[in-house]
């Protein structure tokens, strides 16, 4: 079991709004949205990969800057970073890898009607 997979159950533990059986997915898997702009012209979409390796605490800090751990109740807020960070000292070296997904859409605003 993977990392993201093993911290997934952290979350199910400590965070009452964490989706049952939440797992990562594949790049591929993961739509592109561009709802509110199809009637666009030239809409293009650009998508690339980055990955970071934290150590523990660089994690636990990146973590804390997301809202939905910040506005966990405190004793919820401890017990999660506490597995997360138990997880990543026990099973990881210390040390944990983040894939983010990256996506830049562009497109050209289309000529208004009547416009002169």
């Amino acid at each position: 079991m993977d990392f993201f997979a093993r911290a997934q159950e952290c979350y199910e533990r400590w965070d009452p709004a964490t989706p049952p059986g939440l797992r990562l997915q594949e790049e591929w898997e993961i739509a592109t949205d561009t709802g509110e702009l199809a009637e666009w012209d030239d809409l293009r979409s650009y998508r690339w990969t980055q990955e970071i390796t934290y150590s523990t605490q660089e994690y636990i800090d990146v973590l804390l800057t997301y809202s939905g751990h910040r506005a966990l109740e405190a004793s919820a807020r401890e017990g999660l970073l506490g597995c997360i960070r138990g997880l990543i000292d026990t099973r990881h070296d210390g040390r944990v890898t983040k894939c983010y997904l990256h996506e830049l859409i562009t497109a050209r605003r289309p000529p208004e009607v009547g416009a002169d």
